[in-house]
């Protein structure tokens, strides 16, 4: 008899949900971690640094009023 045919595909199942289940667990806290890492480097960068900037949303200059011109 072939191999494949004796397997429980309703045991495999559970054990694929379950690992599905403990695989979005790890990325959303290693997701957490890498904010958290980023957010340490943000505020020891200095505030003339353009990510600073962006960051805190003080954007420089003027943009022009009005619709853009067609090329």
């Amino acid at each position: 008899m072939d191999p494949c045919w004796s397997v429980d595909w309703g045991e495999t199942s559970i054990i694929t949900k379950f690992m599905a289940l403990y695989k979005a667990l790890e990325l959303t806290s290693n997701i957490r971690l890498r904010r958290l890492q980023w957010v340490g480097h943000m505020t020891r960068m200095k505030n003339e640094r353009v990510p600073q900037k962006a960051l805190k949303g003080y954007p420089e200059g003027r943009r022009p009023v009005g619709r853009p011109r067609e090329r």
